[in-house]
């Protein structure tokens, strides 16, 4: 059996960087206590600055967000920030994908929650593409566009680091999780609650 720790980073009392050193505190007593892995939550900041943080500090424990809210971010961001923190922790970086769940974060920028789950799969498909493919490519779809994706920088881990899924929020994203994409890409999602 393996165990896992869920870094919330919701600390009332403290001010945000205390609360931060904090979860990080956990996430290397978790490491030195045998944790197979820490998933850091997206609230106000990206996972992947306290990720990376936490990575230095750290041996074993791979590490992820919990989650990477897909409408919040361009498709190539979230590749390029997976790649890096793939390489910063040296290959012990997972990707944690969901839709987010605030309304207000989406009208920040500029889009609606109720477009979030075709937007999760446009995305995912968008960023496997990115993954799989060593040819620049356009890609038109409906929420995203890109010009001559090709991205410099390859993930650690091959062909890419492994990808959670949360289905916390809606029946269809667990359906989303089961299925089959052997077809068009070589990867599989596994589904986190």
């Amino acid at each position: 059996m393996e165990f896992g720790l869920f870094s919330n980073n919701r600390r009332p009392n403290d001010d945000w960087g205390t609360g931060w050193d904090r979860d990080i505190a956990e996430i290397v007593t978790a490491d030195e206590i045998g944790f197979a892995e820490a998933w850091v939550s997206e609230h106000e900041v990206p996972a992947e600055l306290l990720i990376s943080k936490a990575a230095a500090l750290t041996k074993r424990i791979r590490l992820g967000p919990a989650v990477r809210p897909l409408g919040y971010y361009h498709p190539v961001q979230i590749v390029l920030d997976a790649n890096g923190t793939d390489h910063i922790t040296h290959g012990r970086y997972m990707l944690g994908i969901g839709s987010g769940f605030l309304p207000v974060k989406y009208e920040w920028r500029g889009r609606d929650m109720k477009d979030a789950q075709e937007m999760l799969v446009e995305s995912i498909d968008l960023i496997l593409r990115i993954w799989g493919s060593d040819e620049p490519f356009d890609h038109h779809g409906k929420y995203w566009q890109g010009k001559n994706i090709r991205l410099p920088i390859k993930p650690v881990q091959k062909p890419h680091p492994p990808i959670g899924l949360s289905v916390a929020n809606s029946p269809k994203t667990a359906a989303l999780a089961g299925r089959d994409r052997s077809e068009e890409h070589t990867s599989e999602l596994q589904s986190h609650s």
